[in-house]
């Protein structure tokens, strides 16, 4: 009869989950952030060993473990599948429950209500190089909105509005004739019309050359020789 191996003194009791130490050692888990690799315990813990490809992360299952904060899990669980720690089996969505995922050091032993076959999936993805950020596409279509730093943003401009024109009244309330300037003690500069008829009176000549108009304070005044010849 053969006899039975001892039990080691440092097993644990109870169900576990066997991590193996070349996932430990692995690239990509070196690569992963402890919060992505705190994530992918969670997985592990619903393992069963029957069931990789039908893990879930869903929303109630998270809260109950401490996960508060969908965003954060979402950008954890994109680090795992983008190190290929991880891999999507089935998309869900409304009325079709959550996503679906395996561990990708495993193998799947139930293909059933997945998105992939047999075909598709082989064990040891994380051993490949990581995927890429442009990798990522989403089964809906969806196209992620992306504001670029520069934006290309045209200000509005209304088309129907043309420029403004300063207002002039075209008709003045007092049609006053154009002012002439003031000027105090200096000779007139042009000869204003009451001086043109003064000059038929007054006459020309040598005599008529050394007379002068003057103008004193705005009014027009002739000399003492011009009002002689003029009575």
């Amino acid at each position: 009869m053969a006899k039975r191996s001892k039990k080691r003194p440092e097993a644990p009791s109870g169900g576990f989950f066997a991590l193996p130490y070349n996932i430990l050692d692995s690239d990509a888990w070196k690569r992963c952030s402890p919060p992505a690799r705190a994530l992918l315990m969670e997985l592990c813990r619903q393992h069963n060993g029957l069931n990789n490809g039908h893990l879930h992360l869903s929303r109630s299952w998270l809260e109950s473990r401490g996960w508060n904060r969908p965003a954060t899990v979402r950008k954890l669980r994109d680090e795992l599948a983008q190190n290929r720690l991880i891999l999507q089996t089935r998309h869900g969505g409304l009325n079709n429950g959550s996503h679906w995922f395996a561990l990708t050091w495993l193998a799947i032993s139930n293909f059933a209500e997945l998105d992939i076959t047999s075909r598709d999936y082989h064990p040891g993805a994380y051993l490949l190089s990581p995927l890429s950020k442009e990798h990522k596409t989403e089964k809906k279509g969806w196209t992620p909105h992306v504001l670029d730093k520069a934006s290309a943003r045209t200000p509005h401009v209304r088309g129907d509005v043309s420029p403004r024109t300063p207002h002039v009244r075209e008709n003045p309330l007092f049609d006053d004739p154009p002012r002439t300037p003031h000027v105090h003690n200096v000779y007139n500069q042009y000869i204003p019309a009451s001086a043109v008829a003064l000059s038929g009176l007054v006459g020309s000549g040598s005599a008529a050359s050394g007379r002068r108009l003057l103008i004193t304070n705005g009014c027009d005044q002739v000399t003492d020789e011009q009002e002689k010849k003029m009575a």
